[in-house]
């Protein structure tokens, strides 16, 4: 997260899975841009996350879904999709996808015996694209052990550790205002509740940590964002407290009544313009 705050490049350490060798490498971010409709930081940058093999068996059937009324169930093979054979999830997932609210035909594999189910792919609204969906989930990843890291540390390292990251964070807050305010980062980037409310159950989905994460992410741009010299949020006392020390006299009243009308209006504009930038993003 702190690459989205910088200009200036930055070092990855890479390890070879093939020899154990490392290597730095380093990714200019001078012209980096995320594409607002499409915010995937990793694919931006060029990088392609490995995901192991997933083998085509039902993990979880969800209710009220196009997968329910297939008949789809628990530890079904799926075999084929409109007579294109699938030996992995993700050819599942991806042809799903570019097909929203098209007839398929599935061939799979249950107890014994190979069955056809036929019906229809949902239709789902992905930062304004029309995705299709089934409603159903693989069983659980199997990642290779030599991928697998467990990393450990004491009460005082995890505090540590916590206070370097939560400086790292804010200042990369600080560095994004900074890129919306000149240009460099359009506006489409900000989220309103509802974006907020989307990052929430995704991270919620990936397990407890991502979540705290989250949360803590989302805590640390209200705080930054309540320490900006703005009327009415912490930040504009904090200026008019020092407007205050250099004059030695309080600021008159009508003073004070238009910084917090200045206040309304630019919190009102963040507020219509995340919340615009989410229904974009909802089509």
């Amino acid at each position: 997260m702190p690459l989205l705050g910088t200009y200036e490049p930055t070092s990855i350490k890479v390890k070879s899975l093939t020899d154990n060798r490392t290597a730095t490498l380093w990714l200019p971010l001078a012209k980096w841009q995320i594409d607002p409709q499409n915010p995937d930081i990793l694919k931006s940058l060029g990088i392609t996350p490995f995901i192991p093999s997933i083998p085509p068996f039902v993990g979880e059937v969800l209710k009220n879904t196009p997968a329910q009324k297939l008949g789809l169930q628990l530890n079904d093979k799926i075999l084929s999709i409109n007579n294109i054979e699938v030996t992995d999830w993700l050819q599942l997932v991806n042809y799903v996808k570019a097909n929203p609210d098209t007839t398929i035909t599935l061939k799979i594999y249950r107890q014994g015996k190979i069955q056809l189910l036929k019906g229809k792919t949902g239709v789902v609204q992905k930062d304004g694209v029309a995705q299709g969906f089934l409603g159903v989930q693989s069983q659980k990843v199997n990642w290779p052990p030599n991928l697998l890291r467990e990393h450990r540390e004491h009460v005082w390292q995890a505090a540590n550790s916590a206070l370097a990251q939560t400086i790292s964070l804010t200042g990369a807050t600080f560095k994004l205002i900074g890129r919306l305010i000149t240009g460099d980062l359009p506006i489409q980037t900000i989220s309103g509740p509802v974006g907020i409310a989307q990052g929430a159950g995704e991270s919620g989905r990936s397990g407890l940590p991502y979540y705290l994460y989250f949360l803590a992410l989302v805590s640390i741009s209200l705080g930054v964002l309540n320490i900006l010299p703005i009327p009415m949020l912490d930040g504009g006392h904090l200026l008019y407290y020092v407007i205050e020390i250099v004059r030695r006299k309080p600021l008159s009243e009508p003073v004070k009544s238009a910084g917090v009308y200045l206040g309304l209006v630019l919190l009102f504009a963040l507020m219509v313009i995340g919340f615009t930038n989410d229904l974009s993003r909802l089509g």
